[in-house]
């Protein structure tokens, strides 16, 4: 379904042509179930204390919903990135 039904369902309003939702998450696990794999355009936020803590979050994140999905990080720095891809137990990592 697209975002702007999901949202008004949830009772919010979006702009017209919104293609995304964003939803902010705790922690990963049962207790959020956004956290987990879904086929819609809604994802998980998981805010990071530093770059070790959201390191853990990725990882938690790939293991809770399977090895063989895609992790995503986003930032400038390439080392990061670099760090990210090694550490990082996905299929596919998107920069």
């Amino acid at each position: 379904k697209p975002a702007t039904w999901i949202a008004e369902q949830a009772g919010f309003k979006v702009p017209e042509g919104t293609n995304i939702l964003a939803a902010e998450c705790a922690e990963v696990g049962i207790k959020e179930p956004l956290t987990r794999e879904k086929l819609s355009p809604v994802i998980a936020v998981l805010k990071a204390e530093d770059t070790e803590d959201g390191l853990k979050k990725a990882r938690q994140m790939v293991e809770f919903n399977g090895l063989g999905h895609s992790a995503a990080i986003h930032t400038k720095d390439e080392a990061l990135a670099k760090r990210f891809g090694t550490e990082i137990k996905a299929m596919r990592i998107i920069w």
